[in-house]
């Protein structure tokens, strides 16, 4: 019954409007003007991003952004799901604003921030993959990894380490395992620099599985997160 509460009053077409376009959650080209206080990209540097478009909006004048699957129906399930139970967990994630059943998109509240992948590579970590003219290997990826090890500290204090700690163990006892644990899927958040994890589209719910298998589920995700595989 909560959760039916809850789905109730987005349970309806999507009125938004437009305003821009999201470059992999690292800047924005705006359809019209400039937006004060938010990274622009210029139209000759945007590059449309793999999988589901994202755009800013306008939902009833709240500040919104929209992930459209169209076709890709399974993609779409997995991560309303994701959001809307880890919502109930008081999870840090964006809350959701609307969902569009035809046209099977999302809209998600705006989180004002820093990517933290974006972070690093402003510090000076070589980590990006648009960056790299080399192919791509495992001893590339490693040697990437420890290069930007030594970035960490100088863009987040341990408190926001520990608080990204504490949101991933949230998010596990709510009954998820994110599958894709990585800086590149947390904003620090400007006023109050706490983590927010976006891009769910892959987590797993756990609580169903068998117990061995959703602990390895769940160590692969602390793996990932102590090992800071996710500065990649």
């Amino acid at each position: 019954p909560s959760l039916e509460e809850r789905v109730a009053p987005i349970r309806e077409k999507d009125p938004k409007s437009s305003i821009g376009y999201l470059y992999r959650e690292e800047g924005i080209r705006p359809r019209f003007g400039q937006i004060a206080g938010a990274p622009i990209i210029a139209p000759t540097q945007f590059l449309a991003r793999s999988g589901s478009k994202v755009s800013l909006v306008d939902l009833n004048g709240r500040l919104g952004v929209r992930k459209d699957f169209a076709s890709e129906i399974a993609r779409f399930v997995l991560e309303l799901e994701a959001l809307l139970c880890l919502e109930r967990g008081n999870c840090p994630v964006p809350r959701i604003m609307n969902v569009d059943w035809d046209t099977h998109s999302i809209t998600l509240t705006f989180v004002p921030g820093h990517v933290i992948r974006e972070l690093l590579a402003a510090a000076g970590a070589n980590i990006r993959d648009r960056d790299l003219r080399e192919p791509f290997s495992r001893t590339r990826l490693r040697e990437r990894v420890r290069v930007g090890l030594q970035f960490v500290p100088k863009i987040m204090s341990d408190k926001q380490v520990a608080q990204i700690a504490a949101g991933l163990a949230a998010i596990h006892s709510a009954g998820f395992a994110l599958e894709d644990v990585k800086f590149g899927n947390i904003i620090l958040e400007a006023n109050s620099g706490e983590p927010v994890f976006i891009d769910l589209e892959r987590a797993l719910p756990i609580n169903g599985l068998p117990r061995r298998l959703a602990d390895h589920l769940k160590e692969i995700d602390l793996r990932k997160f102590r090992d800071r595989k996710s500065v990649v």
